[in-house]
């Protein structure tokens, strides 16, 4: 089981979530864009990780440390957790995530 496919995939759910939240909250069409846009391509990466293509990683990485650094601006311009401290700290655990490379145990060969 691919488990950092599914991890990524949660975030982007996550991110459509706050793009509505922020769009019913605060009336923001940006925000709702973005969310959405971002979350899909995050979906979408997802997606083709569970099918072992190198490229879902790769675009899941990239967008990521974008979003990181999106994040991480709102949160000094704010100075609030919520919700770009929250988001920030979600893509670190992601980027983490994605680049963990988990030891495989190699099956006993019989003699």
């Amino acid at each position: 089981m691919n488990w950092r496919a599914y991890l990524v995939m949660a975030y982007g759910v996550l991110l459509i979530a706050g793009g509505i939240i922020g769009f019913v909250m605060a009336n923001s069409v940006p925000s709702l864009i973005m969310g959405c846009g971002s979350a899909l391509l995050i979906l979408a990466s997802g997606y083709n990780m569970l099918l072992n293509q190198p490229v879902g990683r790769k675009v899941a990485l990239a967008t990521t440390v974008f979003l990181l650094a999106f994040f991480v601006y709102r949160f000094f311009l704010t100075g609030k957790i919520m919700p770009a401290g929250m988001m920030a700290i979600a893509s670190i655990i992601i980027i983490i995530t994605l680049f963990y490379k988990a030891k495989e145990l190699k099956p006993l060969k019989h003699k």
